[in-house]
């Protein structure tokens, strides 16, 4: 993704998180070590709620 982006470009990444009160997980909720290797490598991370269980991982090379 990282060469795909334009010069100041930013990835966005919508993620499903379980949160307790929702019932067992499903197979797309992300987890914290889902989260976790999503995020790595990337010098910058800003995370955006966007419901109780959706969150934005906007990604910066």
């Amino acid at each position: 993704m990282r060469r795909l982006l334009a010069p100041g470009g930013v990835f966005r990444v919508v993620t499903s998180v379980h949160t307790a009160g929702q019932g067992p997980p499903t197979s797309w909720d992300a987890g914290a070590a889902d989260v976790e290797l999503l995020t790595a490598r990337w010098s910058r991370v800003r995370v955006s709620e966007l419901d109780p269980s959706f969150r934005c991982n906007a990604l910066r090379p």
